[in-house]
Order: structure tokens, then sequence, then C-alpha cells
């Protein structure tokens, strides 16, 4: 492989690239109007499970968050559990986006699509649209930077 060739990320490397602790900005967006749209910012940390098949992350907003990797269906799978729902989520990887396009539903009969685009190992962000059929409900963006932890060295593992 030339210099100037990029290698094919593997699955787990797919994965390994939301493990930190981020800062997260996440904007609410209902219809078109800004002055309805809700932001929220949070802290979270991803952290490999012990055998490393899964991504996990549990913040103190009472949602769980799992990613992992199908290889029946060489997809990527995405559950985020809330008190309210459950989010199911499965996602293709473009190495030449850097970029996860994610298509799914929920317990309430939403379908959900959207993408999370790695800018850089330190910069990501995301877009998710919620519609109800067919109908648009309302979109959901969030940008994440990384957190520079230097004394926790298991974050980056």
């Amino acid at each position: 492989m030339g210099a100037d060739q990029k290698k094919t990320l593997s699955p787990r490397e797919v994965m390994g690239m939301f493990v930190g602790s981020w800062n997260s900005e996440m904007t609410y967006m209902f219809g078109d109007d800004p002055a309805k749209y809700q932001v929220r910012k949070m802290t979270s940390v991803l952290k490999w499970s012990p055998e490393k098949h899964f991504v996990l992350e549990q913040v103190n907003t009472g949602r769980v968050w799992v990613l992992t990797y199908d290889p029946t269906k060489k997809k990527h799978r995405l559950v985020v559990i809330l008190p309210e729902t459950t989010i199911i989520l499965y996602g293709s990887w473009d190495d030449a986006q850097k970029s996860m396009s994610w298509q799914g539903h929920d317990d309430d009969g939403n379908r959900l699509k959207g993408y999370h685009r790695v800018l850089d190992k330190d910069h990501h962000e995301w877009e998710l649209s919620v519609s109800k059929a067919d109908q648009l409900s309302y979109r959901l963006a969030g940008k994440q930077k990384r957190r520079i932890n230097p004394g926790n060295q298991a974050i980056a593992d």
C-alpha cells in the first residue's frame, strides 16, 4: 500500500473513535424557528466493555448508550435506552467521508435517520432526523469535543 493510500478501518477501529471523554452540545430543533430550538450541554465518557465488543456510555441524564458491530449484517448497531423509549439504529461506515450513516426506529414508531462524522480525532459532529408517518417531527444535532484527561489512561483504551 502506497503512502498516499488510506487503510480501511476495521469495525473495532471505527468503534474506537467513539471511546473517550467528551464535552457535547446537543440542539433539539423543532420546525424552522431557531427561537424554539433547545440547546443542552453535557459531559460524557464512552468506554470499551471488558472484552471490547461494545462501547458503553451511561450519563447522569438517565440514558444508556451501547455501540457494537453485527458481523452477520455487516452493520454497526447503536442502542440508546431512555426511561421513555428505546432507540435502535443501524450504521454503515464510509471510510472516505469518515462518517457513519444511521437508520433505525424507536419504540414509539418513529423513524430515525442521520449521520455521525469524525472531523478529526478530537472533534465529531452528528445530526439525526426523527419522523413519524413520513412527517418530520424534529431534528437533533450535536458537536463533540474530546476532553483532555491525561490522568485517566483507561479512557483512551
